[in-house]
């Protein structure tokens, strides 16, 4: 009686780990294995960049330096099954630095009109060219007491003051508890509120 031969042939439905295509992205050099890890989650920093960004040729562009700097980073990724969430981070923290800067040129451009950010501006009447030349003094002290913060609390007044978020919005974009943030942004403000105590007394809210 012949004896049936059994071949064992792998699985093509099975998809690589993202630990098995790190270790292939290091390893071995593999562009392929990063472009999978790129196709696997191109769409989830995408999502993260553009609520964050609110624009989305910016969020592309987030989205794409992101992908650089894990791909440059990638040696320091110490376990390679939490690729995810260390990309998620660095998503989130790119989204951010892209939003401030792009929030930041955008108020220097547009200080003493109406959509000047209320929260950390004094009030005062535009059309007086004296009070123009006052709220740009002041919008240059607040950005640079703001740049002075830790990167966190950084973050989090650009994103509460300069984009308008709510401190719901902000745990969800950075993946904090709610607690955290709004923690966070109280400590902020009082750094702040003493770094500009001047501003502060003539009608900071």
């Amino acid at each position: 009686m012949q004896r049936e031969l059994l071949v064992t042939l792998p699985d093509k439905g099975v998809r690589p780990s993202d630990a098995e295509l790190v270790q292939r992205s290091l390893c071995e050099d593999d562009g392929d294995a990063f472009g999978e890890l790129v196709e696997r989650y191109k769409g989830m920093v995408m999502a993260q960049a553009l609520h964050i960004v609110r624009e989305y040729h910016a969020a592309e562009d987030a989205a794409q330096e992101t992908f650089v700097k894990a791909y440059r980073s990638l040696s320091s990724l110490e376990r390679p099954e939490a690729f995810a969430g260390w990309l998620s981070s660095i998503a989130r923290n790119t989204a951010v630095t892209a939003a401030s800067a792009k929030k930041h040129a955008s108020l220097e451009a547009a200080v003493g009109e109406d959509d000047a950010p209320r929260d950390i501006l004094p009030p005062g009447e535009t059309g007086d060219p004296e009070v123009l030349s006052l709220r740009r003094e002041t919008v240059s002290r607040v950005l640079a007491a703001v740049d002075e913060l830790p990167p966190a609390y950084r973050s989090t007044v650009f994103l509460k003051y300069l984009k308008g978020y709510t401190c719901a919005e902000i745990a969800e974009a950075t993946g904090e508890k709610i607690g955290v943030t709004t923690s966070r942004l109280t400590r902020a403000n009082a750094v702040l509120r003493e770094k500009l105590a001047d501003i502060a007394k003539e009608g900071w809210r």
